[in-house]
This record gives structure tokens, sequence and C-alpha cells, in this order.
């Protein structure tokens, strides 16, 4: 793992040692080195290691904030991802894309990136990040003075969630319906949102590592509420 002698022949003969070197200098908090690494892999030439290296580049561009770079990177894994019909990175850099349209205002383009991407997942039937797609397809109808679309997006949200059986899936869900049914004006409907919510958080193991994000996101609605 921690070697640093890693040869391009290597790299396009086992693209995947170039993935997972990366994730470890990911995890391992060494920021220095996954930079490194990724700029080893894109000069690789492994197209599909390329693609790969230029969504983590993205994704830690999001982490930071640094949308100028996160622009660049993001363009560089959905182009290569589109070139090489490989649909799980494809739907990653379709995410990473809707971001970047939010972020410029850009509803229109967000909600195509996000169906897309939805579609993508469909084509694979894969149905992890199913959920989470269709969360912000319903937040971007309620940005656009949609309450119909988004209420239907919630709810299909939630049904894709439950289907899942995993209790943080559906907390982050049912605080994002709290958080609808307020804004809605619907004061009664969010407090029972929010109730299922916590009762969710409860089920879930403060030893995880998700454990700090959701109950941030249950108790800020809670106040919301």
């Amino acid at each position: 793992w921690s070697s640093d002698v890693c040869s391009s022949d290597l790299f396009r003969a086992q693209p995947l040692i170039g993935m997972l070197r990366e994730m470890y200098a990911f995890f391992t908090d060494d920021r220095e080195r996954v930079a490194r690494y990724i700029d080893e892999a894109i000069a690789s030439g492994d197209e599909w290691l390329v693609a790969v290296s230029w969504a983590m580049r993205a994704m830690l561009a999001e982490n930071d904030g640094e949308v100028d770079e996160l622009r660049v990177a993001a363009d560089g894994a959905l182009r290569r991802y589109r070139a090489l019909g490989e649909r799980w990175g494809l739907s990653n850099a379709l995410r990473l894309a809707g971001t970047l349209c939010l972020l410029d205002g850009d509803l229109d383009g967000a909600t195509a990136a996000y169906t897309e991407a939805l579609d993508v997942l469909k084509e694979l039937g894969s149905r992890d990040d199913e959920f989470m797609l269709r969360l912000q397809l319903a937040d971007l109808a309620m940005r656009r003075g949609d309450p119909a679309t988004a209420r239907a997006g919630f709810e299909s949200a939630l049904a894709a969630a439950q289907t899942s059986g995993w209790r943080p899936d559906e907390a982050i869900i049912l605080a994002a319906c709290a958080r609808f049914e307020a804004v809605a004006g619907n004061t009664a409907a969010a407090r029972e949102a929010h109730a299922a919510a916590e009762a969710r958080l409860q089920g879930v193991s403060r030893n995880s590592p998700v454990w700090h994000h959701l109950n941030t996101i249950v108790y800020s609605t809670g106040a919301m509420v």
C-alpha cells in the first residue's frame, strides 16, 4: 500500500491498484500523497483509472469548497465515463454535474443531471442511491415552486429508503419530509415526520461513522419545525 513506486505498466495491467492506493491515502488523511497518487494515475494512460481519478479529485474539491477545481475535475470524469460507458461511475459524475448546476442556479440543468443519474442506475438494476437522487429531485421541485411534484418526490424517496431497511436512510428522508412540511405550513405533519426521524435516529449506534451527521440533520430540522 505505502510503496511510492508504481509504474504506468502496472497501472495498465491492474488499474484497480491505482484506485485502491488513492482510497488508502484518502482514508489515512494523507492529502499530499493522495494528490500525488491522483496525478500519477491520470498520467497512466488507462482510461478507466483516469476517469476514477478525476472523480476522486472532484470529490476532494467538493469537500474543500474549491468550486473552480470541482468544475474542471467533474468535467474530466463525466467526459471519460461517457466515452467508456461505465454506468456506475457515470451516475456519480452526473451527480457532481448536478451539484455544479445548483451552485450556478441552473435548476433545469440540475434536474436533468440527477434524472439521468437515476436512469443510469436503473439500467444497472441498482437501488443503492435511488433514495438520495429522488430526494434531490424533490428538493429541486420545491425550489421551482412545484409543491405537488415535490411531495410526490419525497414520498417516492421515502419508499425507496424503506425498501433498503437501513435506518440512517430513513432518518435522512423523514427529516427532509419534515422540512418540506414546515415550509409548506403543515406544522402537524412536520412534527409527525420529525418524530419519526428521531425514532429512526435512536436505532443508529453512536459508534456509527454517520451518527453525528444524522444527529445534526435530525435536530436542526427539529429546531426548524
